[in-house]
């Protein structure tokens, strides 16, 4: 499974939580603003560091399962 895969199922499914989360409490999603330019940074490199690690971890499966064959 590529990255773009990933973000192809990933994406509809956060916003499908959110959405969610946001409608049990009681949040009118007409009234939510969005984050800041400053939160928005951070998010974007929570979930940079997040792909490399799982980048990472895949690279090690994958060497792995080659070693055991």
């Amino acid at each position: 499974m590529s990255l773009d895969d990933l973000k192809q199922y990933s994406n509809p499914l956060m916003n499908q939580l959110v959405k969610s989360i946001l409608k049990k409490h009681g949040v009118d999603l007409s009234q939510v603003e969005g984050p800041s330019e400053e939160e928005r940074q951070e998010i974007l490199k929570m979930v940079s560091d997040l792909q490399g690690n799982v980048q990472q971890f895949l690279d090690s499966a994958n060497d792995k399962k080659e070693e055991n064959e």
